[in-house]
């Protein structure tokens, strides 16, 4: 007989991917020997996609066999309010399975709530985080209702949340950090009617800039408080990894920070034990309204299919002197940029044309230039071709 045909490579379409995303997920792409395509097409076996638009767009004339990386409603349901909302229920009905999630308020609604926590001092520190807010823009720290009244105009800030701080966190060198866990979320496999999810073994430790000290309300040290990359990433503190596996750089493999951490005496295998639990609970927790949310479509559109389904999902972790993991929130598309920015030096900025040619992107206001970031590269890399 005739050999048979060779099976053609599977295809990854890029035509809505986030432009950042792109080199990612084509590293990863050439390393699973996908073909990449990048224009419109409906032949290809998996579509990377940044808004429900364009996935229900393509969904209405999907082949069974493809699949598409976005769930519907899933910006909404990662919202700082309403998925506080979610886990505070959740946390009603389980509280010691959902005992990771700290207390939460929402606000204005919950204000009355927080404002009598505050006078019986169950509550003693809050960090308020804009419902739409990211990248750390416009989060404060309040050790009162009047502070936080005079730090915060909820007419003109919209929802928010309150969240109890994690006061006691744990240090290394003297620093405060947290942990971006990646988790990909995929439709129910044949025969069953969950979702599944799969936590990486990579992901990033991201760490403050100044030392730790307790907490304070001077917005001055908010870099000693806030792990966020983008508020600590253009201070003259920041250390930039010079390989994938450097132990002292402000952002970290997980794998690295991990090692480090069980040389501190910390039980690295109940630690993981811990955090797989936390991603199963909140899972478990978020599961319905997504399902809800394909059955009835979107923001009044038609159903998905959510066996079609997957997206990539950002845990963002902090861990206590106790070593128990605490999830402050989750991210509906985490950064898969592989570079850093790069302020220009003093002799380039006295070079008109070095200033000419310079990025004026939103990373900085300043000029500034983009370089490879190793250890982005490595955790990407790691990510994406487990999730592809």
């Amino acid at each position: 007989p005739a050999p048979a045909a060779p099976k053609r490579a599977p295809s990854l379409n890029l035509r809505h991917a986030a432009l950042s995303s792109v080199p990612a997920l084509e590293d990863a792409a050439s390393e699973l020997q996908m073909r990449v395509v990048t224009t419109e097409s409906d032949s290809c076996h998996l579509y990377w996609v940044v808004g429900m638009e364009e996935t229900a767009t393509m969904l209405a004339k999907a082949k069974p066999h493809q699949r598409f990386g976005r769930f519907p409603g899933m910006l909404d349901l990662c919202g700082k309010v309403p998925f506080s909302r979610i886990m505070s229920q959740a946390q009603a009905l389980a509280p010691e399975r959902y005992r990771f999630w700290p207390e939460s308020f929402s606000l204005p609604e919950e204000a009355p709530r927080l404002q009598e926590a505050f006078s019986d001092g169950s509550v003693r520190w809050v960090i308020v985080k804009p419902d739409k807010g990211s990248q750390g823009d416009g989060i404060f720290l309040a050790r009162s209702w009047r502070d936080l009244e005079s730090k915060s105009r909820f007419g003109s800030m919209g929802d928010a949340l309150a969240q109890c701080y994690i006061s006691r966190p744990l240090l290394m060198d003297g620093l405060k950090f947290d942990l971006r866990l990646y988790v990909l979320l995929t439709g129910p496999a044949r025969g069953e009617r969950g979702l599944r999810a799969f936590l990486c073994e990579e992901g990033l430790a991201r760490f403050c800039t100044e030392p730790y000290s307790g907490p304070t309300s001077s917005s001055q040290l908010l870099r000693a408080f806030l792990t966020n990359y983008s508020l600590n990433k253009a201070t003259p503190n920041f250390l930039k990894s010079e390989d994938a596996l450097d132990p002292n750089g402000s952002k970290r493999a997980l794998s690295v920070a991990l090692e480090q951490l069980g040389s501190l005496g910390v039980d690295i295998d109940a630690l993981m034990g811990k955090i797989r639990a936390l991603v199963h609970a909140t899972v478990v927790a978020l599961e319905h309204a997504i399902l809800d949310q394909c059955r009835t479509g979107a923001r009044g559109g038609d159903p998905v299919n959510p066996a079609q389904l997957f997206q990539l999902v950002g845990f963002d972790v902090i861990l206590d002197q106790d070593h128990e993991p605490y999830l402050l929130e989750i991210n509906n598309s985490p950064s898969l940029s592989v570079d850093t920015p790069e302020l220009l030096s003093e002799a380039e900025l006295a070079s008109p044309a070095a200033v000419a040619s310079a990025c004026r992107c939103k990373d900085f206001v300043q000029p500034h230039r983009h370089e490879p970031s190793p250890v982005d590269k490595h955790v990407k890399h790691v990510v994406l071709t487990g999730a592809l």
